[in-house]
């Protein structure tokens, strides 16, 4: 089921950021700016992952590898998961999101690093590494995943 992207949080601020003028923006909304604007599709190709209230939409994929947008509404989360043989880097855009690497011992995770991820920062996921990423913040975020070798189909999620 696809959700709707109006939801005053995202509606709002992609409103905002396509008429603000460029010198006044932070440069992770310029950037967001500039990948709506070359490809006003993107916003209607989005996919809603209504378990953790999150939208996200692949802007390329080839064999060296994908890039997703990612909308991460207030209060959610993506599932612990690994991405098998691709490793990550994700750069928050707007807002700030928490990433966690986890280890795995017996059938217990334990968070190993957590960080928070504001504006402009970024947060690397080696392979084979179990994962999850969070907004448990008030406002909208946003970032963008580069991935080697493309994601595999499906993902690992990974269960209690």
């Amino acid at each position: 089921m696809k959700k709707s992207l109006e939801t005053p949080f995202l509606t709002e601020t992609i409103a905002a950021l396509m008429v603000t003028p460029s010198r006044q923006l932070k440069l992770g909304a310029r950037i967001l700016r500039l990948l709506l604007k070359s490809d006003p599709s993107i916003l209607d190709r989005v996919k809603f992952n209504e378990n953790v209230n999150y939208w996200w939409v692949t802007i390329h994929s080839s064999s060296l590898g994908e890039i997703v947008l990612c909308f991460w509404l207030p209060k959610s989360w993506s599932e612990r998961h690994d991405h098998y043989h691709c490793w990550n880097i994700t750069i928050v855009l707007l807002g700030k999101l928490i990433a966690r690497l986890y280890h795995v011992s017996g059938s217990k995770f334990f968070t190993f690093k957590k960080a928070e991820v504001g504006e402009m920062g970024v947060t690397t996921t080696p392979s084979w590494q179990i994962h999850s990423l969070a907004n448990p913040f008030e406002r909208l975020s946003v970032s963008i995943h580069f991935y080697a070798f493309g994601r595999p189909e499906p993902i690992l999620f990974v269960e209690d």
